[in-house]
């Protein structure tokens, strides 16, 4: 089922985690959605763990659709793509 995380033990983890909390609480300012970028670019590591916090997110129902398409257009493209069939 993939790798279990605990809040402490990875840095990056724990980073992912807090710009997702950011993007709940809506508190991403341009500024904030800048050093996200950067923070992303800095390490393949810190954007696929920002990926996995995005799904445990997603998974518990919290993330809205319109953010969720926001951060990742292809897959609101390919639900829009399966929907038009």
């Amino acid at each position: 089922m993939g790798e279990l995380h605990k809040t402490g033990d990875d840095p990056v983890w724990d980073a992912a985690l807090g710009w997702v909390m950011l993007m709940r609480d809506q508190q991403l300012d341009a500024q904030a959605e800048q050093r996200l970028l950067d923070w992303l670019g800095t390490s393949p590591r810190h954007a696929e763990q920002f990926r996995q916090a995005l799904v445990v997110w997603q998974v518990t129902g919290k993330l809205s659709p319109e953010l969720t398409a926001a951060i990742d257009p292809q897959r609101a493209t390919k639900g829009n793509d399966a929907a038009a069939r």
